[in-house]
């Protein structure tokens, strides 16, 4: 089952380039305020919008990166299940102040 991806930036007097990235690699790049991916293949993407032109702002840094957007399901194996113990042993309170 595939999903459709819309994304939408609002910047009063700004333009932007939106760029949508799957599993890492581009796969849409739009100078504009939205993007439309319609029947997104399953995978991981990533929305990236950079200012055009902005005379503070570097044209190659991302001025947006968004939290992944998984799309579709994979199955994985679980990892058996590890138990780690962590225990600490403090010196009583009389010998925190003694070098």
């Amino acid at each position: 089952m595939n999903s459709s991806l819309h994304v939408s930036v609002q910047v009063a007097n700004q333009a932007v380039r939106v760029v949508l990235k799957k599993d890492g690699a581009a796969v849409r790049e739009v100078v504009g305020d939205h993007l439309d991916l319609e029947e997104a293949a399953a995978g991981v993407y990533r929305v990236e919008v950079f200012m055009v032109g902005h005379p503070l702002l570097r044209a190659d840094v991302p001025w947006i990166l968004s939290n992944p957007i998984f799309v579709g399901s994979r199955q994985e194996v679980a990892p058996a299940e590890h138990v780690t113990t962590i225990r600490a042993q403090l010196r009583p309170r009389a010998e925190w102040f003694k070098r």
